[in-house]
Order: structure tokens, then sequence, then C-alpha cells
């Protein structure tokens, strides 16, 4: 019998939570839509490619995407149960609403377990991965606008000839480049061979040189120096994007876990640096406790409402999801200020939710009808009737 009922909640909770993540995230990545159009239409980047950019970004909105869906399951499980009557006759067997936060949050553990690993190993690598992927993009664009047989005026302050390219662009033949960059000195540089490679330092792109001569003349002078060499790196500032732009700069939300620690105790004595650096390792504490959360706030928030029908437990998850973000924008924000203690400030939409949590238990297991509950219905009602498309059943 306890077996069979676990089971049955978690088939019930189960296929809601998946379309909550498979709805949650496409909202997400409606966001990212007009920036992949970009890379397919406008910079020709490949299927492959784009397919890349969006895995890579699939983790860092997992983070919020799983807890959601857990709250959006068990509202519309549970709202259904309750509908049906299920709810009501597993009281009337003795099975109180205690005993059924068991499989709640064993799926919330789960929940929970994958909510950390993202936060904590998965966000980190999938920013990384991202920019370097964005970088390579950029990359091969401008290693493939080096035309041959054509002066390339591509590039601030200089201008670059080539004989002949293989088929990716990055190893060219013949190369003459004037260089202007430099208002008191002019130079211009010939090569038989040269690559194109990344600096992966700056993010540059460097352009090596090999058996070639370098003739460097004043301006405003008729004098020059000719210097030959058999190698010789010359940096080319990408002219789309800055190489030192908060795209390509590792912030912190870009470390991993061990790199955060590290950081902790690197800034001990530097309150400024170290004030960003314990506020994301906080958070990334915090985030995955939203799972336990949203399913203890998921279970009395489905059986109040007494009615079937996803739309409406969307409404519902979206009214707390929204709620709990907003707190924890505003934490994030008194943290950084220093308003508050970073962990009390982080930690804060954590407490308010697990004592609402604890009070909708307490006042849905023993049918308490207060003013603060006719509220909340009330708000729930009103969200349910903004979130329905007109003409829809619910």
């Amino acid at each position: 019998m306890v077996k069979l009922l676990d089971r049955y909640v978690l088939t019930e909770v189960g296929p809601p939570f998946l379309l909550g993540m498979g709805v949650f995230t496409f909202l997400f990545l409606m966001n990212q839509l007009i920036h992949l159009a970009d890379l397919i239409l406008v910079q020709g980047v490949g299927t492959w490619q784009v397919f890349k950019v969006l895995a890579y970004t699939l983790p860092s909105l997992a983070v919020f995407t799983i807890p959601m869906a857990v709250l959006l399951g068990v509202v519309v499980a549970f709202g259904r149960m309750s509908a049906d009557s299920e709810v009501t006759a597993l009281r009337a067997a003795g099975v109180s609403l205690y005993r059924l936060l068991l499989p709640v949050n064993l799926f919330a553990f789960v929940a929970f377990v994958f909510t950390a690993y993202t936060t904590g190993y998965l966000v980190p690598q999938g920013n990384q991965a991202l920019k370097r992927l964005l970088y390579e993009i950029v990359r091969e664009g401008i290693g493939g606008g080096i035309k041959q047989h054509i002066f390339n005026n591509d590039f601030a302050g200089m201008t670059i000839y080539i004989n002949s390219t293989d088929v990716t662009g990055s190893t060219l033949q013949g190369v003459v480049i004037h260089d202007e960059r430099t208002a008191d000195r002019l130079q211009t540089i010939t090569a038989r061979r040269g690559t194109i490679r990344q600096d992966p330092g700056t993010f540059r792109l460097l352009l090596h040189l090999e058996d070639g001569t370098l003739q460097q003349t004043a301006a405003g002078s008729d004098r020059f120096r000719l210097v030959e060499f058999a190698d010789y790196d010359l940096a080319i500032e990408l002219p789309a994007i800055d190489p030192n732009s908060h795209r390509f700069r590792k912030r912190v939300k870009d470390y991993s876990m061990q790199e955060l620690r590290e950081a902790r105790v690197r800034t001990v004595g530097d309150a400024e640096k170290r004030l960003p650096v314990e506020v994301e390792l906080h958070r990334r504490y915090a985030l995955p406790v939203t799972c336990f959360l949203f399913a203890s706030m998921g279970l009395p928030l489905g059986v109040r409402s007494r009615r079937s029908g996803k739309s409406s437990g969307f409404a519902t998850a979206i009214g707390v999801v929204l709620v709990y973000y907003l707190l924890m924008a505003s934490g994030e924000n008194l943290a950084q200020s220093g308003t508050l203690p970073v962990v009390l400030a982080v930690w804060i939409p954590n407490l308010v939710f697990a004592a609402a949590a604890v009070w909708l238990m307490v006042h849905t297991t023993y049918d308490v009808p207060t003013r603060g509950s006719r509220i909340w219905e009330r708000l729930i009602r009103l969200a349910r009737r903004l979130t329905t498309v007109p003409g829809m059943g619910r």
C-alpha cells in the first residue's frame, strides 16, 4: 500500500514536471531567438554550432527551470487529485498530507541533486564553453573574411593583401600588410606564409608570419629601416568585438566551485573583492534548496485549488516563482550594497518560503480558514484569470 501510494504520486507529478521543463525552457530561450537568427542568417553560422550554443546555454536556464517545473508538477498533480476527490479519500483512509510529502520530497530530492550539480559545475563549464565557441565563430568569420587577391580594409588601421589561402582561410600565402595603427610610424610587412591563430590570454587574433621582411618608416621621413625575419607575430584586434569586453572575461559567475573557494581564501582582508565571491557562493547553495521549498508549497496549493487543469497550475507556479525571484534579486542587491550580511540577504527568500510552506501545510491539513488563506486564494484566482487565454479551456 505504502509503495503503491508513493509510486502513484510520483507518476502523477512526473508528466506535468516534464511539461513544465519544456515550456519554461522554451520561454527562456525565446530571449535568445533573435541572437540565434543573427548567427544563422547574418554570420552564416552552421547548424551544428548553433546547436552547441543552445546546449551551452541550457545549464544556466536549468538552474531556474528545474525548481519551477517541480512546483508546476506538484501543483497540477495534487490539483487534479483534489478535484477528483482522491485526496479526500486518502485522508478518510487515514493518510495525512504530511504522509503525502514523502514521495513529493523524494521527487524534490532528485531535482535538488540535478540542480546542485548544474549550479556548481555545469553552469560555469557551459558559460566558458559558450564564450570560447562565440570567439571561435568570430575568429572563423574573420579568417574567412580575408579574401585572396583583394585589399582587405576590415581591420582598423591595417590593409591586408593575400595572394592565396587554404579552404578554411586560416593558412595564408603571399602576405602583404600595410600597418598604420601607430601615428608616428608606418610599417609594411611582406611574408611568404602566414597563419591565423588564437591568443588565449587576450582573446585576440595573432597573425603568425614566416620568412618575410618588415619595413618601418617614421612619419614625414623618407628614411626607413628594413628587417628580415623568419617568424613574426602580429596582433590583430577583432573589428566586431572588444577582446576585453564582458563577453569574454571570466566573471565570478563563471567560476567553478573550487575557484570560488580559492577566491574566498585569496580575498581575505579585501572586502570589495570578497563580497561578490561570497554572494555567488551562497547563491549556489541556496538555489537548489528551492526544489524542496517549491515542492512543499505545491502540495497544499494544489489541494486548495480544488480544480484540475494545467493552465491553472501554470498560473499558480508563475505567481509563486515571480515572488521568489523578486525576493532573491532584492536580497542579492542588499548583499552587494552591504546593507545586510551576505548569509542573511541571500537566504531571505528561502527563509520566507520555508515559513510560508509550513503555514500552508498546517492550515491545509487542518482545514483552517483564515483571512490570510482567503486573500491567498483570491490572488491565485486573479493570477489564473490573467494567464488564461480567452476561448481556451483550463
